[in-house]
């Protein structure tokens, strides 16, 4: 079983890592570059990305903008969700209230009136604080180091 999945591996890797040709048969791309400098042949041109090309002062400034969109992002899941979790809460509030003072009210509507702003209200903005947190926090410690990585 452990040499079957390791040539299965390795067979994997061998089929990642070859040239790959495009749909016109003199481009062809290469995952290493000293493997296409000798590969390289009259008849075929070499295709180079552009992020082996890119200096790492343009990789920063685009990672930090990606933090930056991540940190925005966290921060409109955030208020969302803590607007909508604080609205819940009031309006459970008030129709505790109002079902307290009405006393000839039966108890199966007092169970309904409960559970509408739970379910449309406290578990969708609960959800929506759930994502908003974390990626608020992921984005201001990135936009904090790629800000720091960008000033040296």
């Amino acid at each position: 079983m452990k040499n079957s999945l390791l040539i299965l591996f390795i067979l994997f890797a061998k089929i990642i890592f070859s040239e790959t040709s495009f749909s016109s048969k003199n481009e062809t791309s290469y995952f290493n570059f000293t493997t296409a400098c000798t590969h390289l042949s009259a008849n075929k041109n070499l295709v180079v990305s552009k992020n082996l090309l890119a200096t790492n002062e343009e990789t920063e400034l685009s990672d930090l903008v990606k933090a930056k969109r991540l940190k925005i992002s966290g921060a409109v899941f955030t208020a969302i969700g803590g607007a909508g979790l604080l609205g819940s809460f009031i309006l459970t509030g008030i129709i505790a209230h109002d079902i307290n003072n009405n006393v000839n009210q039966n108890k199966e509507f007092a169970t309904i009136a409960y559970a509408i702003p739970i379910a449309f209200g406290v578990l969708p903005s609960t959800a929506l604080l759930s994502i908003g947190l974390p990626q608020l926090g992921v984005g201001i410690h990135k936009v904090k180091k790629y800000k720091k990585l960008i000033s040296k």
